[in-house]
């Protein structure tokens, strides 16, 4: 069953609770929301959204003098919507420190969103200096889901110079990595000149992507 999209406040609340509860396998309070979670709305109206999320669903509350916890349609929420929001967000924080510590162009894909850093690192190398190398990269970044579909699609991992599947990356060297954990599929192309340094970008993928 789909569910559907709760209002943002009520998100909130109820990602908190569900991470709160299982840590500490206890129900969780009004006042522990509103404490944990720094809320400027009265204890009142905190007691409210609990209610409704009690009536939608989502809470439970096993005794009147108890506090929360959450039902099965609470974690399938969590899986569905706040999980996979929490992914994003901490995959798109890696990849922009992976681009800082390589000095790359990062582009990376979760499922239909994609993030792009370290343009600039890329384009202050001499080899992109020319208002052509400089349209070419602008492609790759313009076009990612298509560029994706194309590494994807040859099985390989290493590309340089010609062998890159699309003729923009012809001028560089393309890491391509597809990582699955979390239940949805990461992908992230690294792009740097053809004169990378091969040992340690490998190095620092090994690293980065370990189990």
């Amino acid at each position: 069953m789909m569910l559907e999209a709760l209002e943002p406040r009520e998100e909130k609340i109820l990602d908190y609770i569900v991470r709160l509860y299982v840590r500490r396998a206890e129900p969780v309070a009004s006042s522990d929301v509103r404490k944990g979670l720094r809320l400027k709305e009265s204890p009142a109206t905190v007691r409210n959204i609990l209610a409704e999320l009690d009536e939608d669903g989502y809470l439970d509350q096993p005794y009147t003098s108890a506090g929360r916890i959450p039902t099965d349609q609470a974690y399938r929420y969590f899986v569905d919507y706040l999980m996979a929001s929490d992914i994003r967000r901490r995959a798109s924080a890696d990849i922009r420190s992976m681009a800082d510590a390589l000095g790359m162009l990062a582009i990376a894909m979760d499922d239909d969103d994609t993030d792009a850093y370290g343009l600039s690192y890329l384009l202050s190398q001499p080899e992109f200096r020319e208002q052509s190398a400089v349209q070419r990269i602008a492609h790759l970044v313009d076009h990612a889901e298509e560029i994706f579909g194309a590494y994807r699609d040859t099985g390989g991992r290493v590309f340089i110079g010609q062998e890159n599947p699309v003729r923009e990356a012809e001028d560089c060297s393309v890491f391509y990595i597809s990582d699955g954990r979390g239940g949805a599929r990461h992908e992230v192309l690294l792009v740097g000149p053809t004169r990378v340094n091969y040992e340690e970008v490998s190095a620092f993928i090994r690293n980065f992507f370990k189990p």
